[in-house]
């Protein structure tokens, strides 16, 4: 009879899709060649030669090489499968070369309990995987279930989430289906009664879990630091350390990394007591890194190696720092050197942090020295928000010296005077000739305080010494200086070096002698001298200029003067070369103020095009209550209302009626 499909066999309606033509009654016969049909598959049947037994098949050699042929009946499951013929016809032999070609294998109960079952299979597949098995279970399990099959050892039955079996996930008379995974049967459906199973493997692996975290914490104690790694014995599993400090509970951790021996062992290296090596992993260091810091000792290696670690680390980063937690630390001569080309932007900062010199400090005379970081380098060096105390420095002369370091910001630093009578806190020099000739020292202070504190003394507060500065002071406040606020010299020495530039902008300057000492410049000035917007109070003289009159006209710009305030000055500037100075619109708040020129008696001639000749300032705008007075052989150039004159050489004081 022709054997209908699944669809026509078991319809909905008399005629398929049609409700009014009534309900379908299965016809037996129908249903019963569809399945005679399942059967013959799910039992291996296939076209071609079909053997019964191993035997069967051996005796049959008239066929020719490469003929397939399945045996399906053996009573050895393993003789079951695909085989295929070697030699010519009536000689040769079968070779099995796979499973039976059907995808289902269906398994029969012969023996066992619900909870241990045996059974048999039409054959015993080489690659299990590739099967699904059909189970129709003899009795209901009660919990974890096993399976052996032909004979071979038992196996565990697992739900579809790969948990154990609890009770009743398997019941009498209910097929289930599963495949092979690895070295179990897995249900493909599981029962709603196996999330029993599911929890309590959960369980189990959370308490695998806690077992390996709290032998973690026991190897590890909460308390670890730097100076107690040595002694610590480490899990594998564990690749990274969180010491709370280098010996104590630190302002700031670091994060140690596991890795191989070093070659050469450094302050950012420790071996724990398994022999497993550890190294700082942190791109930004701090001194809590290498030392005890910050506790009235002696802290100068700790920020030593703070360096070594940067200048370590700068060759293959392009940006990192320096960070000084708020504190108190004892320093000598903070050398800070080594920083290789690949770094573009290096930043030391402290906010709250003081330094101060430790006690029987060295010669060098210095808080902080940075070198190296000019021409050569590139860098960007920002120093921000550090407290620079000398307040009881004998022998440290410099708070901060930058030599060779080019694209440097001092930032909202504090310098507290101190009891060496030539202190100097801030002094930019050059190294050598190389740099001097490259012109890339450019330095920018803003935002800074300078200050004598009580009765400590200030020689200078900033010194440019070199003859290639190009120095920005901007909105800085210096006070309590005994010879100047600002000095920039021609430390280079010749004529050979090109020129300096210096911006002094928007300053408070208060209670020194000199405010600005622009002094000995290079015979080279093309930038020149900018000072404007400034605030004096209490300083006796805020200008003092001597000066190479001749060349600055020559090669560069007169130093100008513009928008400044005085309140209490002797003199507003005093020229001791007779070189040209532009004294524009300046305010005088009270006092009498005078512009003294010409003290050395220099006279120079300049030349027609760019100034009147024989004439020393030009002054323009201001107040009533500044004076302009003469004491060498100059003249004046006074500018009122747009018109100019000469007033003669004899006069002294002028009054300044503008």
């Amino acid at each position: 009879m022709t054997v209908h499909t699944g669809a026509e066999v078991f319809r909905d309606y008399v005629t398929d899709g049609v409700p009014a033509s009534g309900t379908h009654k299965v016809e037996k016969a129908q249903a019963r060649a569809l399945f005679t049909l399942y059967e013959s598959l799910l039992n291996g049947s296939a076209a071609g030669l079909a053997y019964a037994t191993l035997a069967a098949i051996n005796a049959d050699l008239a066929h020719a090489a490469s003929t397939l042929a399945i045996v399906y009946g053996d009573s050895t499951a393993a003789n079951n499968g695909t085989y295929v013929k070697a030699g010519g016809s009536g000689v040769g032999s079968w070779s099995r070369i796979g499973d039976l070609p059907n995808a289902v294998i269906r398994l029969t109960v012969t023996g066992g309990t619900g909870d241990a079952i045996v059974a048999t299979a039409p054959e015993t597949p080489t690659v299990p995987a590739n099967k699904i098995y059909l189970l129709t279970p003899g009795a209901t399990n009660s919990g974890a279930t096993t399976i052996a099959v032909n004979g071979e050892a038992a196996v565990a039955i697992k739900n579809n989430f790969g948990s154990t079996l609890v009770a009743n996930s398997l019941v009498v008379g209910a097929p289930v289906a599963m495949i092979w995974s690895m070295d179990h049967y897995r249900l493909l459906v599981s029962l709603a009664v196996d999330t029993a199973g599911v929890v309590a493997d959960a369980v189990a692996a959370r308490d695998d879990a806690e077992d390996a975290r709290d032998a973690a914490i026991a190897a590890v104690p909460d308390s670890l630091t730097i100076s107690t790694i040595a002694a610590s014995i480490v899990p594998a599993p564990v690749l990274a350390l969180r010491p709370v400090g280098f010996s104590v509970v630190d302002p700031l951790a670091s994060t140690w990394k596991r890795v191989s021996a070093p070659g050469v062992t450094m302050p950012w290296h420790k071996q724990s007591s398994d022999g497993q090596w550890w190294e700082i992993a942190d791109h930004i260091a701090h001194p809590f890194m290498f030392g005890n810091v910050g506790k009235g000792a002696d802290d100068s290696q700790a920020f030593q190696d703070c360096t070594s670690f940067i200048a370590r680390a700068s060759a293959s980063l392009t940006s990192t720092q320096i960070y000084i937690p708020a504190g108190i630390y004892e320093i000598d001569n903070w050398s800070i050197t080594g920083i290789t080309a690949q770094l573009r932007h290096f930043k030391i900062s402290g906010h709250g942090a003081k330094l101060k010199p430790r006690a029987g400090g060295s010669a060098l005379g210095r808080l902080m020295s940075l070198s190296g970081l000019g021409p050569g380098v590139g860098a960007l060096l920002d120093i921000e928000g550090i407290y620079f105390d000398q307040a009881a420095a004998t022998s440290h002369l410099n708070a901060l010296v930058l030599s060779a370091s080019g694209d440097t910001t001092i930032r909202r630093c504090y310098f507290a005077g101190g009891g060496s009578a030539s202190l100097r806190p801030i002094q930019l020099k050059q190294s050598n000739v190389s740099d001097i000739n490259t012109a890339n020292f450019w330095v920018t202070v803003d935002n800074c305080w300078i200050r004598q504190n009580g009765a400590s003394v200030i020689d200078f507060g900033l010194i440019s010494d070199g003859a290639n500065n190009h120095l920005i002071v901007n909105n800085t406040k210096i006070s309590g200086c005994t010879t100047a606020a600002l000095v920039q010299t021609n430390g280079g020495g010749g004529t050979a070096y090109a020129a300096n530039s210096v911006q002094f902008l928007r300053n408070a300057i208060e209670g020194n002698t000199y405010g600005v000492h622009y002094a000995t410049p290079p015979s080279q000035h093309p930038f020149g001298f900018r000072g404007i917007g400034n605030r004096f109070e209490s300083t006796n003289y805020p200008w003092r200029f001597t000066l190479d009159s001749g060349s600055l006209v020559t090669n560069g710009a007169p130093p100008l003067l513009q928008e400044n305030i005085y309140q209490g000055e002797l003199a507003a500037v005093t020229n001791t070369s007779g070189a040209i100075i532009h004294f524009l619109d300046q305010r005088n708040r009270s006092g009498a103020a005078t512009i003294a020129n010409g003290n050395t008696g220099v006279s120079v001639a300049f030349p027609v095009t760019e100034f009147s000749a024989n004439y020393n300032v030009v002054v323009r705008g201001g107040d009533a209550s500044l004076y302009v007075t003469n004491v060498g052989t100059g003249g004046f150039d006074i500018i009122r209302s747009g018109s100019s004159g000469a007033l003669p050489v004899s006069w002294t004081v002028v009054p300044g009626t503008f």
